[in-house]
């Protein structure tokens, strides 16, 4: 669904709906319902992407670490002669995409763009470590063979950006090379009525929950009837995503989610104003 889309469902959903022109349905317009309502559907998406479970599998709640989904394949280019756009013109140091939320996931690789040869895994160091070989040796290049990737706050600076991650090797670059990486994804803020988030859309669903609850909860106090119904529809639909994200992706790589016996984990989940949402025994 597009952000108009969502807003619309959250609109139907909470009763703040009305007609155009062409006596078609479509989502209030007039302040501050409409602020409301982008705010709810913003607020829902954080929601779901901040879900941490645990999700029911075959009747037992088991451990949730994140949204598979939200692992993407990252594709950079390391250029010779000059770095991204926070980066002047040191070579050695690259922006990261806006979207991307965390450090590499898992190893970083490197190959030579022009033949795709001469490539290998980068050694990601401490900041500290790579400060160190440059201020030590500044005018070696070379194979990028160290790295690290680190949050600068001062990149990309507007209203929906709060800086982001860039990537810095050594030695610096004797070519243009390839890096390929793996890193979670963090869709950025909806602003305009077109827009499509970067999850499956299998979970548009799950996101107007998540928007109806945090529509309810910006007014009313957390123990509010309407809370509490759009809490437990809320937390229904997170277990129906969090399954599918499972069977989709996790039971294909190998990281097996079977239940067998043994200790359980007590476990405790509050929303943002600390109501109890869940509790129970988590079997890892």
């Amino acid at each position: 669904m597009t952000f108009a889309d969502l807003r619309l469902r959250l609109a139907e959903r909470v009763g703040l709906v009305q007609q155009d022109a062409a006596q078609r349905v479509i989502a209030r317009t007039s302040e501050p319902d409409r602020t409301r309502l982008d705010n709810a559907v913003n607020d829902g998406i954080r929601e779901f992407m901040a879900f941490s479970g645990p999700v029911l599998i075959n009747g037992r709640p088991m451990a949730f670490d994140g949204w598979e989904w939200s692992k993407a394949k990252f594709s950079i280019t390391l250029a010779k002669e000059a770095g991204g756009s926070a980066a002047g013109q040191d070579p050695s140091l690259v922006l990261l995409p806006a979207f991307m939320a965390s450090r590499p996931t898992a190893g970083v690789s490197y190959r030579r763009s022009d033949t795709g040869l001469l490539g290998g895994k980068m050694d990601l160091r401490h900041p500290s470590d790579i400060a160190q070989r440059h201020a030590t040796d500044s005018v070696a290049i070379g194979s990028p063979t160290y790295g690290c990737v680190t949050f600068n706050p001062a990149n990309r600076s507007g209203l929906h950006n709060r800086g982001s991650w860039e990537l810095r090797v050594w030695p610096k670059p004797d070519a243009d090379y390839t890096v390929e990486f793996e890193a979670r994804v963090q869709p950025i803020p909806f602003s305009n009525d077109g827009e499509r988030g970067l999850w499956p859309e299998i979970h548009d669903l799950t996101i107007v929950a998540c928007s109806v609850y945090c529509f309810n909860l910006a007014d009313k106090p957390s123990g509010d009837v309407a809370v509490r119904q759009a809490r437990e529809e809320m937390g229904r639909r997170l277990d129906l995503s969090a399954q599918r994200d499972i069977s989709d992706y996790r039971n294909l790589t190998g990281n097996s989610l079977h239940v067998d016996g043994g200790t359980g984990r007590p476990y405790r989940i509050v929303d943002g104003s600390g109501t109890l949402i869940k509790a129970g025994v988590a079997y890892a």
